[in-house]
């Protein structure tokens, strides 16, 4: 009898060991979900390491739509230590889409994906490396801002399906365009106002850089995303009835000292690229090689002879030898 129980207790044993394993996976999740930073920081390494992992499959993208290369040209434009290039000679015959030939050479967009993609091509070789690590910031980020508004467990859960979703197979991880980075500005500005609402003024400055953001990569977005997060905001801390002067010197101003030195960087750049770069040249002037020199000259203006007169000439045609005499 006794060696009947011994040798039914291991099945016994087996079948509690699945809900035990269950029980301890959920305790896990949960430790990691009520740990903010460190919730961000699984949501960013696993995106990361998703595409990482497919890389033998999935290699680094190629830029083929217009746009792409535009940014590839800000981005080593701004690797090189500039923020326009002098235009060349014969810009007339190098034209092309979504880039500027005049007053200076450089791209058209706004600056932010071409630091991003600067920031890889400087640094380690490659600019989609820049889009491989923005990508992943904006899964983290979008973590992050969706810990403001629900519950951790299920700001986690969201945050892994981003990455499954956005991280990996779409084109803000295998392209150039740029849709991560307006993505990171977005969740930094939703995620600070249920922060500032609950009164952690210090996210006034999160808000300001999620603005920043969004204005030096999409400007009408960042307009549109300003206009209700203020308002949206200020409702909020008028329906918690928080003092004006609290607002005005924790919330309006931090947020006003960012969006203003935004504001003046992006003057500068714009300056810079409406401005006509030259080259300086320094020491003396290189000698002119000798070789075939070819001069162009103005070809004369083409006088304008009178129309032919038709019927004497017609008329010479129809008469006689005879008649001409």
């Amino acid at each position: 009898m006794s060696d009947s129980a011994v040798t039914a207790a291991p099945p016994a044993a087996a079948s509690q060991s699945g809900p035990n394993k269950a029980s301890a996976a959920i305790c896990a999740y949960r430790r990691l979900a009520n740990n903010p930073v460190l919730a961000c920081a699984a949501v960013f390494f696993l995106s990361l390491g998703l595409r990482a992992a497919l890389l033998p499959w999935m290699h680094v993208p190629k830029p083929y739509v217009h746009d792409e290369f535009s940014y590839l040209l800000a981005a080593d434009t701004y690797a090189s230590g500039r923020l326009a290039n002098p235009p060349h000679r014969f810009w007339e015959h190098f034209e092309s889409f979504q880039i500027l030939q005049q007053p200076s050479y450089a791209s058209k967009y706004p600056p932010m994906q071409g630091l991003i993609l600067a920031f890889g091509q400087k640094f380690f070789g490659q600019p989609w490396i820049g889009v491989w690590l923005g990508t992943a910031l904006m899964c983290g980020a979008i973590c992050w801002m969706l810990q403001g508004w629900i519950s951790r467990e299920a700001a986690l859960f969201g945050g892994v399906l981003v990455v499954l979703q956005v991280g990996v197979f779409h084109y803000c991880m295998n392209s150039y365009w740029g849709g991560a980075v307006p993505g990171i500005g977005g969740a930094l500005a939703l995620g600070a106002i249920p922060r500032i609402a609950r009164g952690r003024f210090t996210h006034a400055l999160t808000l300001g850089v999620g603005l920043a953001i969004l204005m030096n990569s999409r400007p009408y977005e960042s307009a549109l995303m300003g206009c209700l997060s203020v308002g949206l905001l200020a409702w909020w801390l008028a329906r918690n009835r928080v003092s004006a002067h609290a607002v005005f010197r924790r919330v309006a101003l931090p947020l006003a000292a960012v969006l203003a030195l935004t504001a003046g960087a992006m003057a500068f750049n714009n300056y810079k690229v409406r401005k006509r770069v030259r080259v300086a040249v320094s020491g003396p002037r290189p000698a002119i090689r000798r070789g075939i020199h070819v001069r162009v000259v103005e070809a004369p203006s083409r006088t304008r002879l009178p129309p032919p007169d038709y019927a004497r000439v017609l008329g010479r045609r129809t008469r006689g030898p005879s008649e001409d005499r």
